[in-house]
C-alpha cells in the first residue's frame, strides 16, 4: 500500500472515530435532558446514537466518561484559574454559557453526576499544582474542584445572582488565592 493511500485511510478512520464520538456525545446530551443522568444507561446512549454497545465501549468506558468528555472543553478554563494570575480570558464566556444553559448545568453540578465532574476537574487541576505542600496534590485538587463547583452551583440556583463577569472574577480570585495558599510548603516547628 502506498504511503498516500495509507495516509488517506488513516484520515478516513480519524473522521469516522470523530463522527462516532460526536454521535455518542450528542445522544448522551439528548438523553441527559430527557431523562437525567441516573435514568440512562450505556445501552440507551448506544441506541440513541445508533451504534452498537460494543462500538460505544470502543470509544468510552462509561456514561461518566461521556459526561467528562462533554464537559472538559469548558472545565479546562476553570482549571486555568488555579495558576493564572490574570483572569483566564475564556472563563467569563464559559460562566455565561453555564447561566444560559442553567437547566443542564444545574443537573450536572448538583446531581449524581457531580462526583464525576469533580474528579475530572481535579484531573485538570492537579498538573497545575507544582509547588510543595504538606498535603497531597490530589487532595488539594479535589478541594479546589469542589470549591469551584460549589460556588457555581449556588450561583446557578439564582438565590445569589450577579453578572457572569462578576462570578468569573470571584471564582478566579478565590481559586488562585486558595491554590497559592494551599501549595505553600508547611512551616516547620522547632521542638
Amino acid at each position: 500500500m502506498s504511503e498516500n493511500k495509507l495516509h488517506d485511510s488513516d484520515a478516513r478512520s480519524d473522521r469516522r472515530i470523530a463522527r462516532t464520538q460526536a454521535a455518542i456525545r450528542d445522544a448522551f446530551i439528548k438523553l441527559f435532558f430527557e431523562r437525567g443522568f441516573d435514568d440512562m444507561g450505556v445501552g440507551d446512549i448506544a441506541e440513541a446514537a445508533d451504534v452498537a454497545r460494543s462500538t460505544f465501549y470502543q470509544h468510552f468506558t462509561s456514561k461518566e466518561q461521556v459526561l467528562c468528555a462533554t464537559m472538559q472543553p469548558m472545565l479546562i478554563h476553570l482549571a486555568a484559574a488555579v495558576d493564572e494570575a490574570e483572569l483566564p480570558p475564556n472563563l467569563p464566556g464559559v460562566i455565561a454559557h453555564f447561566w444560559s444553559n442553567r437547566r443542564l448545568a444545574q443537573a450536572v453540578f448538583t446531581g449524581s453526576a457531580k462526583p464525576a465532574i469533580i474528579r475530572m476537574l481535579a484531573d485538570l487541576i492537579e498538573p497545575r499544582l507544582n509547588t510543595p505542600s504538606s498535603a497531597p496534590a490530589r487532595l488539594i485538587a479535589m478541594h479546589l474542584a469542589a470549591m469551584q463547583l460549589g460556588l457555581i452551583e449556588e450561583w446557578l440556583s439564582g438565590r445569589y445572582h450577579c453578572p457572569p463577569e462578576a462570578l468569573s472574577d470571584t471564582l478566579h480570585r478565590s481559586t488562585f488565592a486558595s491554590a497559592s495558599a494551599l501549595m505553600m510548603a508547611a512551616p516547620t516547628t522547632a521542638g
